[in-house]
């Protein structure tokens, strides 16, 4: 005799039934794991965030002062004051 054909109701009728009730209750502490899964979202974004803005504000310190230093090899004359010379102490005015 030759054997039939396997179709998916053949298969899924040989296994066994699953007799378990399902509740519609959510398993214990399901609530708790999705709060905390939502509160390390949050984090991470408010991290990212961060992250960006001081990035952001680092590359803008760093391009204003290679503007600067680049204006200041371009200059002629410093912009840097001399210091003040001082008198020697002999030539200081003596109290009277």
């Amino acid at each position: 005799m030759k054997p039939q054909p396997l179709t998916w109701e053949k298969i899924t009728g040989r296994l066994p039934g699953v007799h378990e009730e399902t509740g519609s209750l959510p398993p214990f502490g399901f609530a708790a794991r999705i709060v905390a899964h939502w509160q390390a979202g949050h984090r991470d974004r408010a991290l990212r965030r961060w992250t960006l803005w001081s990035f952001r504000a680092a590359m803008a310190s760093m391009a204003a002062c290679a503007l600067l230093a680049t204006s200041q090899m371009m200059r002629e004359t410093s912009i840097l004051l001399p210091l003040p010379e001082f008198s020697a102490p002999n030539q200081l005015p003596t109290p009277p």
